[in-house]
């Protein structure tokens, strides 16, 4: 008979794999799962560049940042993608990385031509997370 701790664990685990989707947890959740640092990273990054999308979709200048606005997706789509495989242990975790690496690379060159602060600091970010890619695909 299961105990208490072990239902819990089960819901736990039933709603992660629900419908495919992944719940966000915390970095102390990764690090006692044994996930890489890389983890937390490509979440973020992800997140900003979807953020980032939504917000110039707002702005009078969207079309001065097509291309912008164009890797931002690229980005937060393989990033995306990374958090997944990395969760899963996917065998084609350190391929991806390698690919996610130049992705966010690229996104972070653009973004870092643009002045305004939150083009600044997604460059920042998505840098960083192209870093971490490259470490983890090593």
């Amino acid at each position: 008979m299961p105990t208490t701790g072990d239902k819990r664990q089960m819901h736990r685990l039933n709603k992660q794999i629900l419908g495919g989707y992944i719940i966000k947890r915390t970095m102390d959740h990764h690090s006692t799962m044994g996930f890489p640092r890389v983890l937390s990273t490509v979440e973020e990054c992800g997140s900003m560049c979807e953020h980032m999308v939504s917000h110039f979709l707002c702005m009078p200048d969207i079309h001065s940042r097509i291309h912008q606005i164009q890797l931002l997706r690229d980005c937060a789509t393989i990033c995306e993608t990374m958090f997944c495989y990395i969760t899963r242990r996917s065998v084609s975790a350190k391929g991806t990385a390698k690919l996610c690496a130049y992705i966010c690379e690229v996104c972070g060159n653009e973004c870092a031509k643009f002045a305004d602060q939150e083009s600044q600091m997604c460059s920042r970010l998505c840098l960083r997370c192209a870093q971490e890619c490259r470490s983890f695909a090593a």
